[in-house]
């Protein structure tokens, strides 16, 4: 296990320049730059994404410690480092998360192939979601976008890890967690983080997770049908049909469609819109969103 300390004279926040020993992942499987730009949530603290030199740059806190995190293409593969005390199997774990690098996307490219709109889908090998180093963080941003513009999102995700999350190596700030939602009033918490109206809705989850009358987990779990995750989903407080369909996409789980208003300036003609991916079967929110690339 790597344990780094401030160095001599260092101040708060700065921390020596050695990392853990990096990690190559097959650059055959992953596309960093196709990768981060699958979705926005590169845009939101703490990921930064550094489109030239091609890094992916966090912050986590993995089994209790704060870790600062750079992911990096390189030409034997992508590299993946950390600074602070934790343990190589322990980061990645949070790597392949965020990676997804056991996605099986062989099906879904069949399907693409079959279609001119989507061949180029296949052909680059594209179909993953970036995803944060836990299943949390993704809940917790998609609810941040819900009935507001993107700036908006941003601006509340800056916020509450601002506010509430906790320092990390490098000077950075990890995402934070539900206990840290859980404890803050829900009048402080609107207040601290922008959330609004959403704040109750977002710490009443972060209450049930801490009770541990909410596994986040067990939605990832294969043994879990679609429709018994898609019920829980959307039995939690804040969460519509539009949030539930993201947050299942985050788990793997891609049959359900994200209707908003995007989707219906995109498709006018819903009942055709729905009839077209209602053919993808369990592939659906891929084909959508995939397909506005194309």
């Amino acid at each position: 296990m790597a344990n780094i300390s401030p160095a001599d004279g260092a101040t708060s926040g700065h921390w020596p320049a050695r990392p853990t020993p990096a990690h190559c992942y097959p650059a055959a499987r992953i596309d960093l730059g196709q990768l981060a730009n699958s979705h926005g949530w590169r845009t939101l603290a703490p990921f930064n994404w550094d489109q030239d030199g091609l890094r992916l740059e966090t912050a986590a806190v993995i089994s209790g410690r704060a870790v600062a995190i750079d992911v990096s293409q390189s030409g034997s593969g992508v590299l993946a480092e950390a600074w602070g005390d934790v343990g190589r199997g322990e980061l990645d774990a949070v790597v392949k998360r965020m990676l997804w690098t056991d996605l099986d996307l062989a099906e879904f490219h069949i399907r693409c192939r079959r279609q001119n709109r989507y061949r180029a889908v296949a052909e680059s090998g594209d179909g993953r979601l970036l995803r944060s180093p836990t299943l949390w963080e993704d809940l917790v941003k998609v609810l941040a976008t819900t009935n507001i513009s993107w700036s908006g999102t941003r601006a509340m995700t800056d916020r509450l890890v601002g506010a509430l999350g906790e320092p990390a190596p490098l000077g950075r700030t990890a995402f934070p967690g539900p206990e840290a939602v859980a404890r803050v009033p829900v009048g402080e918490l609107a207040a601290v983080s922008g959330f609004g109206y959403r704040a109750g809705s977002l710490r009443r989850i972060a209450q049930l997770i801490v009770e541990g009358r909410l596994d986040l987990d067990a939605w990832e779990r294969p043994d879990r049908s679609d429709r018994a995750v898609a019920r829980e989903i959307l039995g939690l407080p804040g969460v519509g049909p539009y949030a539930q369909a993201c947050i299942m996409a985050l788990c793997g789980r891609f049959g359900h469609l994200p209707i908003d208003s995007v989707f219906r300036s995109r498709h006018p003609d819903s009942e055709a819109a729905l009839r077209h991916y209602r053919s993808w079967g369990r592939w659906k929110y891929l084909a959508y969103w995939f397909g506005r690339k194309t």
